[in-house]
């Protein structure tokens, strides 16, 4: 009893000397004071990571994917400036990698009608982004609430295509197999988009839409990928 009276003691204790801690972490900040350094200051910068799902549009004709395995994984950093009251502006550096995992069913026509266990076009890409933040109400040194309107453009960092497959020749003794093909002819090295982000402090949805086209002109046989894809966004700050 003895002990457990003792480890209550010091839980107790633990605990009234962390609440004071909290609430000083999170105590709001005037407007009207300069913030030197923090989330509600002039210039602020800090890393981000985000992943999220490929989500289909209907009025363009789009190569069919499997929406819940087609997913992408990003992080980058971000770099604010304030603006105003409500206002700042960003700029943004990201790395992204893009998953379509391709259906395989009659009529496939990318890459060719070829159908497999499983087919992904798998792409990382690398680029620059620019954005607009609204932060209605007030807030202290923290992020708050916001709303950020942006536009992006991301460079082709490689492009492949792994095909995995269960039906293996007999010769090679095998259960299954997975190939992978790399520079790919097909593939535009350049596309640009836009973003739209709402968030509360360290957490945001983001809706991205990429306005360019994945393949080149001269592969006017291929639909286009699914443009609209949708995520969460985690702050480090």
């Amino acid at each position: 009893m003895k002990h457990i009276s003792a480890l209550t003691g010091i839980l107790l204790l633990s605990l009234t000397t962390a609440i004071p801690q909290h609430l000083l972490l999170e105590k709001e900040v005037p407007d009207g004071l300069p913030q030197v350094n923090g989330p509600g200051s002039r210039y602020f910068s800090h890393f981000y990571m985000g992943t999220g799902f490929v989500a289909a549009q209907s009025h363009i004709a789009e190569i069919p994917v499997r929406y819940f395995f087609s997913r992408y994984t990003a992080a980058g950093w971000r770099n604010k400036f304030k603006a105003g009251r409500h206002f700042a502006f960003g700029l943004e550096t990201e790395y992204i990698k893009t998953v379509y995992d391709i259906k395989q069913e009659e009529g496939k026509v990318f890459p060719n009608e070829i159908l497999h266990k499983q087919e992904m076009l798998v792409l990382n890409q690398a680029g620059p982004g620019v954005f607009l933040r609204i932060q209605p109400g007030k807030r202290g040194d923290y992020m708050g609430n916001f709303l950020d309107l942006g536009g992006k453009a991301c460079i082709l960092l490689q492009g492949k295509l792994v095909v995995k497959d269960h039906e293996v020749p007999d010769e090679y003794r095998a259960q299954r197999s997975r190939t992978v093909y790399k520079r790919l002819q097909y593939l535009e090295p350049l596309s640009y988009g836009f973003f739209v982000r709402a968030g509360i402090n360290r957490v945001a949805l983001v809706a991205d839409c990429r306005l360019s086209g994945l393949f080149k002109k001269e592969f006017d046989e291929f639909p286009e990928m699914p443009q609209w894809s949708f995520g969460l966004q985690l702050g480090f700050h």
